[in-house]
This record gives C-alpha cells, sequence and structure tokens, in this order.
C-alpha cells in the first residue's frame, strides 16, 4: 500500500493545511493551531507521522498519524488508533484519518470514534472518516484542548540541527534520482542511486546546476560511494526520502513539480524551501 498510501497522505496534508492557512479548520482545530499553520519540517526518524503541522507562534504541533488507505483490515486501523496516541508523547494534538468502512464492508470509522468517545474522551485527538476519496473529508471528531502537558519541547518546536550539505547535487540530477527512486523495482537507496550512476553520471549525462553535461568516473570508484552517501543525507535532512530510502510526501510532490514544470522552476524550489 506504499504508493497509493502516499499519495493520499500528500492529498490530506494539502487539504487539512489549506484549512489552517484560510481559517477554515473551526470544525477539527483549535485556535493553537492558527493560520500561521506550516508542514511540520522535522527530521527525526521517530516519531515520523504521515502528517504534521506547526504553528510557531504558538508552539503548538499537530501529528496526524497513521493516515490509513482503503480496503484494509478492521485490525489495521484499530492500529491506528493505538499509534495515534502514543504521539502525543512529542506533539500536542494527534488525528486520525481511516476510510468509512473496512475491507469486509465493516463501519469500521463509527466503530472507533464510538470507542473514543466511549473511553478517551479526554485526548486532545481528532477523526477524520472518507469514503472514496480524502477529498470527502468527514470530521467525526475535532481537537479538544490538551489536559496533560508536554514534558519535554514539542516535536514541532525543537531546535533543528540538520543540514543539507548539496555539494555537487543538481537540480537536474537530484530528479532523475526521484524519478528512479518512484518507478521502484530496486531493493535500497543504495541501488538506485548506482542506477541513476550507471545510466546518467558514467554516461555523461549528468549536469551541473547550469544545464551542462558531466561524467563521472566507472561505477565502484571512491568518488561514487561518497556522493552516494552525501545524496542520501541530504535528501534525508531535505525530508525528501525516509530512512529506508523511500519516497515521503515532499519527495513525491517534488518529483509531481519537477514533471509539471520541469527541474528548473521557482515552483520546484519551494517544495524544499
Amino acid at each position: 500500500m506504499g504508493v497509493e498510501h502516499n499519495f493520499m497522505a500528500l492529498e490530506l496534508s494539502s487539504i487539512l493545511l489549506k484549512q489552517l492557512r484560510m481559517g477554515q479548520a473551526g470544525g477539527w482545530a483549535t485556535n493553537r493551531l492558527s493560520a500561521k499553520s506550516t508542514l511540520w519540517q522535522g527530521v527525526a526518524d521517530w516519531p515520523r507521522p504521515d502528517v504534521a503541522f506547526e504553528d510557531k507562534s504558538n508552539k503548538a504541533s499537530l501529528a496526524i498519524e497513521e493516515f490509513k488507505p482503503p480496503n484494509q483490515t478492521k485490525r489495521e486501523y484499530v492500529t491506528g488508533l493505538g499509534q495515534t496516541i502514543t504521539y502525543l508523547a512529542d506533539f500536542e494534538f494527534a488525528g486520525l484519518v481511516v476510510p468509512e468502512k473496512s475491507e469486509d464492508g465493516f463501519g469500521i470509522a463509527k466503530y472507533i470514534h464510538a470507542a473514543v468517545e466511549r473511553d478517551l474522551n479526554h485526548l486532545p485527538v481528532a477523526l477524520f472518516s472518507y469514503d472514496k476519496s480524502v477529498a470527502d473529508l468527514t470530521v467525526l471528531r475535532g481537537l479538544k484542548p490538551r489536559i496533560v502537558p508536554l514534558t519535554g519541547a514539542p516535536a514541532g518546536t525543537r531546535p533543528r540541527t540538520f543540514w543539507a550539505y548539496w555539494r555537487d547535487l543538481s537540480n537536474f540530477d537530484l530528479f532523475e534520482i526521484l524519478r528512479i527512486i518512484d518507478l521502484g523495482g530496486a531493493p535500497s537507496f543504495d541501488a538506485h542511486f548506482d542506477q541513476f550512476w550507471k545510466e546518467f553520471a558514467e554516461k555523461g549525462k549528468a549536469r551541473t546546476w547550469e544545464g551542462a553535461a558531466r561524467k563521472k568516473k566507472k561505477m565502484n570508484s571512491p568518488s561514487q560511494g561518497a556522493e552516494r552517501l552525501n545524496v542520501f543525507l541530504a535528501m534525508r535532512h531535505a525530508g525528501l526520502i525516509g530512512p529506508d530510502g523511500s519516497l515521503t510526501s515532499a519527495g513525491l510532490e517534488l518529483l509531481r513539480v519537477g514533471k509539471v514544470y520541469g527541474p528548473v522552476s521557482a515552483e520546484s524550489a519551494q517544495v524544499v524551501s
């Protein structure tokens, strides 16, 4: 469910963030998440919610953990509720998004909603459901003020000391690497990067920031290993790939923008700014 999950989570983040930024999230948000809310840009391996927002003006944060795609088992969706609750250790608020029905036609959204209202009514957890598309999102339960304060700094407001060191990676080469990862077929980021090296770098198809062609050394050279590690860290720190090398929602969005507008565009720059 990886590709479907990522694209639907990306669409969900756009919908909810737009509501926050336009002041139209009154049905589920609190005044702790204002029109100044932005996507959470944390790079921690854990916690790593599917979608997260932060409001630096209020030092508030919301984790939409475990966005659940359709056609899964009842157990999968109930497990998502438990995962959502654990995120309250690092975020001020949390939320869960599930389809109206599980794969066997059971009304799982209503079931989870009833369980939360009955036994977990005090928790600052929002619950959303959808039918066939997240564009038809329904708010089942809005956020409530948090009763138990966070013991440490919220995940969305922690100081960040990670820097993306791009070195020789141009916007053109980045687009090709994103495209190769999206096509899949290789078991790891190393394999994806090596494919890029063989098909582009070795053949003089790699490009500089100015668009000029450049040719790299043969496979298995020391420079290849050094660049592979540097590119992995840069893409991780920019939030484009996860710890396993798969594309994040930001990585998918940048790839989409690159396909529509090309690697050289103001729109592409905005995704990673």
